[in-house]
């Protein structure tokens, strides 16, 4: 199902009638991730397999510019972004602006709707790491907090329209050619057509301004319960105790070490065996190295317990200063 629409007509008294008019086409609204979009693999994306008319549509989706940043409410991760589309028919001296999305989470994609079959169309982002943002009014590139004071994003980049496309700074010596522009001169950005919705990509890596924070790992055994649960009666799981495999960059070179696991005590490394964390709580642990695939055994213990009763395997991906959730398997009992 498609997220509710939210579609405006930012359009100023007294602003003359063609912009006016190509303002009005920029009306846009947002799409929940994993909605009923069919993606193509090709650039120009369409829809596949529904032959009903569809609206003529520009998509700026996370996945195309993110990169490595990571979508996340956890510390260190981003959590909002706006998009602005240029419309780049004319090339880039100057571009014509449209008006800017609601700034929404990167979990969703940013759909421009109605826009103008035939022109071509770049994509400026700006991230936040904060929630509760909003324009200061429709359409306006300015984000401001729940306060109304003005927030700087956390990262920005440019996405010229197609893969491989690359284009100089705005107001560079020169310039852009554009569509129909200087010749020699590659044109830039994704072409609008008909009934279809075209994704704006080409995007250069997201330059995060931010300070990253620790790489971190979160085990929550909440999920892994099955038809156990969380408590001190007969039956129920009290605690957990997690050790970590380490990956092989980390592994000891000593031949002699039979073990490539420790106990870990939480955030700071290292702990006793017996350092447990209550079930329904969270064990944090700073890994260190970032892309890196880890995994982790989790031993759960009941009611006063001295030796676990049931284990469970968990992974994680970790990401350069973020606190990335590990997914872990039904606890099973020991034997």
């Amino acid at each position: 199902m498609y997220g509710e629409k939210q579609v405006f007509d930012p359009i100023a008294p007294g602003a003359d009638s063609k912009n006016r008019a190509r303002r009005r086409i920029a009306q846009w609204s947002m799409i929940l991730a994993g909605s009923s979009l069919v993606f193509g693999a090709c650039d120009q994306t369409v829809l596949d397999g529904d032959l009903t008319p569809q609206p003529t549509r520009v998509l700026v989706r996370p996945a195309d510019f993110l990169g490595d940043v990571v979508c996340s409410e956890q510390e260190g991760g981003l959590q909002l972004f706006q998009a602005t589309l240029l419309d780049v028919s004319n090339g880039l001296n100057p571009p014509f602006q449209l008006p800017s999305s609601q700034v929404i989470s990167c979990t969703q994609t940013a759909v421009f709707e109605s826009i103008e079959p035939g022109r071509f169309y770049s994509a400026k982002i700006q991230a936040f790491d904060q929630s509760n943002l909003s324009p200061q009014y429709p359409g306006s590139e300015i984000v401001v907090n729940e306060d109304g004071m003005s927030i700087s994003p956390r990262g920005t980049t440019m996405c010229w329209g197609q893969n491989g496309q690359v284009a100089p700074s705005f107001g560079g010596a020169g310039g852009m050619g554009g569509n129909g522009g200087a010749q020699g001169e590659d044109a830039i950005g994704v072409e609008a057509f008909l009934n279809t919705p075209v994704a704006v990509q080409g995007c250069e890596p997201l330059v995060d301004s931010g300070t990253p924070g620790p790489t971190r790992v979160a085990i929550d055994i909440t999920e892994a319960l099955g038809q156990f649960q969380c408590g001190g009666g007969e039956g129920e799981i009290e605690s957990f105790r997690v050790e970590v495999d380490l990956p092989s960059s980390e592994q000891s070179n000593d031949e002699t070490t039979g073990s490539t696991s420790m106990a870990l005590g939480g955030a700071g490394g290292a702990g006793p065996d017996d350092d447990r964390t209550p079930c329904g709580e969270r064990k944090i642990i700073d890994v260190e190295l970032a892309q890196q695939q880890w995994e982790f055994d989790v031993f759960a213990y009941g009611s006063s317990a001295s030796t676990p009763g049931w284990s469970s395997r968990c992974r994680a991906y970790s990401r350069a200063g973020v606190t990335v959730e590990a997914s872990c398997d039904v606890l099973l009992p020991l034997p």
